[in-house]
């Protein structure tokens, strides 16, 4: 299922004032990835006008896939600084007097209001979608911003599991990766993250369709240790997971981030017990 309403910028909109002519009814579901920039403010994501009554939606951080009860503005949380997808179902009060259209405000009624936030992207549905409805659009604005969702498994469009919150969780820490999909317009050959820029992946060929690649940390320090005699380690290690690519990949540390260094940089691949099975030497140290 597609968005009805879908706010994509090609950068983030600061302090946005948009609206949209939605039609009537009783259950939506609204996505969002943004940041606050005010957080000791509470803020207006988006709300939804009628003749009969008005809905205020003011956010909390975090993933929210459940129902949730109308706000209490005095007593909101503080909010965070760090970019998050949010979503939220809700059930409106059915109305039997004015049988039209709605008006649907992203951000601010009016630019002089004090929302202040960074939206990246915004898609509202006209109805409440299941877990899995849920899950496939949470995937795709996961990999596109780089976000790492709160411990759901990442399904493609096509029902894929591309990442699975058990077996993977060691490695559910910074989750990034490069696809394609056709579903949601998704195509990246190059992984990029609001969260994290220590390790990117890319693809120089295109990607075929409904093929993936994501990579995931152990959240580990970015410290080295003497792994042997004359070969020292990084202590974070990370995991690589493909759906239907076959295409060579890219791996860039910025090295920068990886603490000093004196000596070559290669690539070592490890199997589940942490014993090297193959090395890579890069083909340029400044990437």
């Amino acid at each position: 299922m597609r968005p009805v309403v879908w706010v994509r910028p090609d950068t983030s909109i600061l302090s946005p004032s948009l609206c949209d002519t939605i039609s009537a009814t009783t259950k939506y579901t609204m996505m969002m990835v943004y940041k606050s920039l005010q957080p000791d403010v509470a803020q207006q994501l988006w709300k939804i006008f009628r003749p009969d009554s008005t809905f205020y939606v003011i956010s909390t951080h975090g993933l929210y896939t459940e129902s949730i009860p109308l706000p209490n503005k005095e007593r909101q949380p503080p909010l965070s600084l760090q970019a998050c997808i949010y979503t939220a179902q809700h059930t409106l009060t059915s109305d039997t007097i004015h049988n039209g259209n709605y008006q649907l405000y992203i951000g601010a009624e009016i630019p002089t209001d004090s929302t202040r936030i960074a939206l990246y992207e915004a898609a509202y549905f006209p109805t409440s979608l299941s877990r899995k409805q849920i899950l496939f659009f949470q995937t795709y604005l996961a990999l596109k911003y780089g976000i790492t969702l709160n411990k759901a498994h990442y399904l493609s469009t096509m029902g894929d599991t591309l990442w699975n919150a058990i077996t993977d969780k060691r490695y559910y820490h910074h989750i990034k990766g490069i696809g394609s999909d056709s579903v949601y317009n998704f195509y990246s050959q190059k992984s990029s993250s609001l969260e994290d820029d220590v390790l990117n992946i890319s693809c120089a060929d295109s990607l075929p369709h409904n093929s993936y690649v994501l990579i995931g940390d152990d959240n580990a320090e970015l410290d080295w240790y003497a792994y042997e005699s004359t070969t020292s380690m990084l202590q974070r290690t990370w995991q690589i997971k493909t759906t239907n690519n076959q295409q060579p990949l890219i791996i860039c540390l910025n090295s920068d981030k990886a603490g000093e260094f004196t000596d070559t940089l290669h690539l070592a691949l490890l199997n589940e017990e942490g014993e090297i099975m193959q090395t890579f030497f890069p083909d340029s140290i400044d990437i």
